[in-house]
């Protein structure tokens, strides 16, 4: 990936500007399936990283009624434009969401998105690779020999955005499904694509949850 790339902030969301005191005593929660930050279903429900921001920052919420929202990206971004007292922890700041959306300060930070690939493909991205060994995702995404898979309306940051954005990328798979990288691995898996974007504990988590597929390769 670009070594420019910065250590991106994750940010509190809260939609609308109501006065606490004529505030209704209900709030909303979007969460998205993306393990391991946020988990759905199975065993691990509710324990991701973001699932126990969320749980830590509902406490200091005592008045309210708390419920949550699952859905994917663009479903968050939906409803925060339509209603207030509507709260997420898994959306990145950026100027267009900055029109609807009221954020808090960063309250941590995870390292950059890289390129998650399998192990058997992973050699042909060294071709793609720059003087400081870091992959380009320019070189890869203008190559049609490799489909990119990504996530309907999810923000990946920075020049990531700008490369899928500017029309760069030759062979763009975009998937709208609830879960933002089960999905896509599965695809993967099936040959469909040839790599997709996440952080390194996404790979990590794919790579326990599927230990009996080919494996998963975080390459930057």
């Amino acid at each position: 990936m670009p070594s420019n790339l910065r250590l991106c902030g994750l940010t509190l969301l809260v939609a609308g500007a109501a006065n606490a005191a004529d505030a209704p005593n209900e709030m909303r929660w979007l969460a998205a399936d993306i393990s391991p930050s946020m988990i759905q279903q199975g065993p691990h429900a509710g324990t991701g990283f973001l699932d126990l921001a969320m749980a830590d920052m509902r406490k200091l919420l005592p008045g309210y009624k708390h419920s949550t929202l699952w859905g994917n990206v663009k479903r968050q971004e939906e409803e925060m434009q339509n209603g207030s007292h509507t709260c997420t922890v898994a959306l990145l700041r950026t100027p267009r969401r900055e029109a609807f959306i009221t954020y808090s300060h960063p309250y941590f930070r995870i390292l950059p998105i890289g390129i998650i690939t399998l192990q058997s493909l992973a050699p042909g991205f060294n071709a793609y690779r720059n003087q400081d060994g870091l992959v380009s995702l320019k070189k890869a995404a203008n190559d049609s020999n490799h489909p990119l898979g990504i996530a309907f309306a999810r923000v990946y940051g920075g020049n990531i955005d700008k490369v899928i954005n500017s029309g760069a990328a030759k062979r763009l798979v975009v998937r709208s499904g609830g879960d933002i990288s089960e999905g896509l691995y599965d695809m993967l898996q099936q040959g469909r694509i040839d790599y997709l974007l996440g952080y390194a504990v996404e790979e990590s988590s794919l790579f326990h949850s599927h230990p009996k597929q080919n494996p998963p390769y975080f390459c930057r």
